[in-house]
């Protein structure tokens, strides 16, 4: 059932109905709540909504559900990402590193290194040269199928 409700709240996500999607990734949490990445979903979607204290929320409730989730791929990328959008460029930043390095499969590295890059990009030009190493980095790292989504990235 977990599974079922994963793909529907992907689904949902993907067309950008994020309440739907929310809403999907609480019901995966439901039957499976060791699965990080249903936590990482619902909190991504409310990231989405602009409902920054109940993607904290369900990062609380990740901590308190999965031992050591603090320190996981999955956990750092939405610490990153609400961060990020609440204006903390250098916090969201070593959140999006901690990622890297951490990261729990080639989606979630890919997604961490992006999602840096972009956050250098957010702070200005002293970063440049951060952020296409950064990019470099995931190229030379992941796999030939995640080549043209950085590439795409290091070249604009």
């Amino acid at each position: 059932m977990a599974n079922l409700y994963n793909v529907a709240a992907e689904a949902y996500y993907e067309l950008e109905s994020y309440e739907s999607a929310a809403t999907m990734y609480q019901k995966a949490i439901g039957y499976s709540p060791d699965i990080l990445s249903y936590y990482q979903g619902e909190a991504t979607a409310l990231i989405q909504l602009g409902d920054y204290s109940g993607a904290d929320e369900v990062l609380a409730e990740m901590a308190k559900a999965v031992p050591d989730a603090e320190q996981s791929g999955a956990y750092q990328v939405v610490q990153s990402e609400l961060l990020r959008k609440q204006g903390d460029l250098p916090d969201a930043l070593d959140a999006a590193r901690k990622a890297i390095g951490s990261a729990d499969g080639n989606d979630q590295l890919a997604r961490a290194y992006r999602l840096a890059a972009s956050i250098c990009e957010d702070i200005g030009d002293s970063m440049l040269s951060e952020e296409i190493n950064l990019l470099n980095q995931g190229i030379e790292q992941l796999p030939d199928g995640y080549y043209k989504a950085l590439a795409g990235q290091l070249a604009s």
